[in-house]
């Protein structure tokens, strides 16, 4: 009687995963939830974005048999976009397709002396400036060597084919992003032609000149000059910072004094 009670209760086990497999194969698509994933303020894609991506590539989901959806075809439809570094699809236990969309983060934008503008991230990658919003980001301008079809495959700062100075810009770019005081000072930076990097301070009317090489080395030895060597008063006597010398601070006055 008990192996009786066994044997009926498999055959109902069995008969309801049947039945279930044969509803989830049946299962059509009730709708798609889009999750953007971001870590900072600047919006670089938006959901409708997202949604059309999924149109032009696998047509109209909804309402398709959930079978038919090629969930490979669209994650790598969505890690092509420039601004997205990775993506997952899946279906949830209602029929929903689950997209979920991380964005790279932008640390700075880039202007080289042709004109040509791109973003460059924490990763040291290259992507197009969005046109959804642009927050506040420091400003790299000088000979980068930007050029479109690098910018949308997302060249990174270290490929053999990078011009040298982005390698310098992500170094400058990821140590002003990591400290307040510098993200507050710094806005604007410029390559000379020579390659020296000099920066253009928010506080104070004076240039800094960090050259080339060792930056995390010369921002503290600036820390320690704003800290003890820059009262009041001196904040706009100086036109320039030299900090290209090892161990040394050279800086030149204004003259005469207030003038340029």
């Amino acid at each position: 009687m008990v192996l009786l009670s066994y044997c009926i209760a498999a055959c109902g086990v069995v008969t309801l995963l049947g039945f279930i497999g044969s509803s989830k194969a049946d299962a059509v698509c009730e709708g798609i939830d889009v999750e953007l994933v971001r870590s900072h303020s600047n919006q670089l894609i938006t959901e409708d974005f997202i949604r059309q991506t999924l149109l032009n590539t696998s047509g109209q989901i909804v309402g398709e048999n959930l079978r038919e959806v090629d969930y490979d075809k669209i994650e790598d439809a969505l890690k092509r976009i420039p601004f997205i570094y990775h993506a997952t699809v899946y279906t949830t236990v209602d029929n929903q397709l689950e997209v979920t969309v991380h964005e790279r983060t932008p640390i700075a934008r880039l202007i080289d002396d042709k004109g040509v503008s791109a973003l460059l991230d924490t990763e040291g990658f290259l992507m197009p400036v969005s046109g959804v919003s642009a927050a506040r980001l420091p400003v790299i301008t000088g000979e980068l060597g930007l050029e479109k079809l690098l910018i949308e495959s997302n060249l990174h700062v270290g490929d053999s084919v990078a011009n040298p100075n982005l390698a310098a810009a992500f170094e400058i770019a990821t140590l002003i992003a990591a400290d307040e005081i510098w993200t507050a000072q710094f806005q604007h930076l410029s390559f000379s032609n020579d390659g020296e990097l000099v920066a253009y301070p928010q506080v104070g009317n004076h240039e800094i000149v960090f050259g080339s090489g060792r930056l995390e080395e010369k921002l503290d030895v600036l820390r320690t000059f704003y800290k003890k060597g820059m009262n009041e008063e001196a904040w706009n006597k100086y036109k320039s910072i030299n900090l290209k010398y090892k161990d040394q601070i050279v800086c030149t006055k204004k003259y005469p004094y207030g003038g340029t």
